[in-house]
């Protein structure tokens, strides 16, 4: 597959935003509640509109344990569990999708982003321009010259368009050494430990001078203060099994071919007005309509 431009799109980050930046009195009149299909639809279709890509593939997390719990049972054990409002509109998501001729991809055992992390593995020198949609930091890693990621910010309008010197900018470090800063500062959001008593300004500080975990150790001596080298030198274990908590993988099996076949065609609008009538979006299907020239 070769094209200009491919949109990835983390969906789980971005039905939560969705769900938690629209009310959720958005429900049909029998009273599905579906204000994060709307929310997730419209997002979608602004894409199509502003963006223009020769496909969007969206990837959703495992609906059971992955990897990571094998590495840090406590993964994301913080987290709440997604609320049912929520889950019920997943699978109206994925028909919204499915109309769309959209590929949504799901593997057992990982995150979406380890899916979109694969599929860029794939396809970085097939496209002109590779944007992923995700407000996760950890995403930022596969930022390149010819990958961007789009963050989804206040509600789901406001977005923020990072490149490699809007990661600099914002972190402090090169894309590639996000995962370094995380595991050492830990992540909160994702239950990453990192190294108590390092934050985000020492860890920025190793980080730019001294490079990557596995260059940090090997050049421990090379830590000026003693307490901090102590620090490091007693945490290892941990500041390491952080990073592979952080570190996107990005070899996983996927059927490329299967999602590539699928692309948004001509009759997209005729596919996609059924669904999209039952849940009665009928701004978001004239906005469709227009977006596919019908």
């Amino acid at each position: 597959m070769h094209g200009k431009k491919i949109i990835l799109v983390d969906s789980n980050n971005l039905a939560y935003r969705a769900f938690y930046a629209l009310p959720i009195t958005i429900a049909t009149s029998t009273g599905t509640v579906t204000n994060a299909v709307f929310g997730f639809t419209s997002m979608l279709i602004k894409l199509l509109e502003d963006e223009k890509p020769d496909i969007i593939v969206c990837a959703f997390d495992s609906r059971g344990p992955t990897f990571r719990h094998d590495i840090f049972k406590e993964y994301k054990a913080k987290r709440k569990k997604m609320p049912e409002e929520l889950s019920i509109q997943i699978p109206l998501i994925r028909e919204v999708l499915n109309s769309l001729n959209i590929e949504s991809l799901e593997a057992e055992g990982y995150e979406a982003d380890d899916i979109i992390a694969t599929i860029v593995n794939n396809v970085k020198e097939s496209f002109d321009e590779i944007i992923i949609v995700s407000s996760d930091k950890d995403i930022l890693q596969l930022v390149s010259d010819k990958i961007k990621v789009m963050a989804v910010k206040k509600g789901i309008t406001d977005t923020v368009l990072y490149d490699t010197n809007g990661v600099v900018e914002k972190y402090g470090v090169r894309p590639a050494e996000i995962k370094d800063l995380l595991a050492l500062m830990g992540d909160a959001s994702d239950n990453i430990p990192g190294v108590g008593g390092i934050g985000p300004k020492t860890a920025l500080e190793l980080v730019s001078e001294l490079g990557s975990i596995e260059d940090i150790y090997k050049n421990i001596e090379k830590v000026k203060s003693e307490k901090l080298r102590n620090l490091l030198i007693k945490s290892q274990e941990i500041a390491k099994k952080s990073k592979k908590l952080t570190q996107l993988d990005s070899n996983i099996a996927l059927n490329l071919d299967k999602v590539f076949a699928r692309k948004i065609s001509g009759d997209a609008y005729s596919k996609a007005e059924h669904i999209f009538s039952l849940l009665e979006f009928n701004t978001l299907k004239k906005r469709l309509k227009d977006v596919v020239n019908f």
